[in-house]
Order: structure tokens, then C-alpha cells, then sequence
């Protein structure tokens, strides 16, 4: 249930932020893997610490919505495809961007997290 969500989450926010520019950069995957990794430490900070959850529940959304949700896989895709066409800055930015930012993110959801 978890990974259906996600998937559709996914799906619909991918389709939607690229009709926002016209650039190579792939829009739709970035915010996609910020979000998740923002959410994904958002929910096992506040859940080891202040909220009890069911393990399922846990389950349901850290390895099933989030792991949907969120794509390695398009993430490396779409770089190599950048990389094949020459455009070494923008694959550079994408890895450089979705790393950093990704951790960041997590952190900054991890702290939310326990401020809360």
C-alpha cells in the first residue's frame, strides 16, 4: 500500500514540475528525492523518539511509500543521459545537487523531527 502511494506520488510530481521549464536538468527527479529524503528523516526521527508507531506502520511508510517515492535509479538515468549528450555541467550539477542536497535534507528533517 506504502509502495503504491509513493509510486503514484511519484509519478504525479515527475509529470507535473517538468512542464514548469524548459531545461535539460531533470526538474521532476530532484525535488522528488529532496522531498523523500526530507519526509524519510522527517518520520524516523520523530518516530524513534516521540511517537510511538506501529513497525508496520513504520515499514509502510519508510520502506514502502518513501522507497516508491523516491528514485535512484531515474536519478542515475537521467544523468548518464545528460552525460551522452554532452551536457557534463548540468550532469555535474544534478550529482553534485542531489547528494548534497539530498543529506541535507534528511538532517533538516531529522532535526524537525525532534524539535516537534
Amino acid at each position: 500500500m506504502g509502495g503504491f502511494l509513493g509510486a503514484v506520488a511519484r509519478y504525479t510530481t515527475i509529470n507535473c514540475i517538468p512542464k514548469l521549464s524548459n531545461s535539460n536538468f531533470p526538474f521532476g527527479t530532484f525535488p522528488v528525492n529532496i522531498s523523500g529524503c526530507f519526509l524519510l528523516g522527517f518520520f524516523i526521527s520523530l518516530t524513534t523518539k516521540k511517537i510511538t508507531v506501529d513497525p508496520n506502520i513504520k515499514l509502510l511508510f519508510t520502506v514502502g511509500f518513501t522507497g516508491a517515492y523516491t528514485t535512484f535509479s531515474t536519478f542515475s538515468y537521467e544523468t548518464a543521459a545528460l552525460i551522452k549528450s554532452g551536457n557534463f555541467l548540468l550532469a555535474t550539477v544534478n550529482m553534485a545537487a542531489s547528494v548534497s542536497v539530498g543529506i541535507i535534507s534528511l538532517l533538516s528533517g531529522m532535526m524537525l523531527g525532534q524539535i516537534l
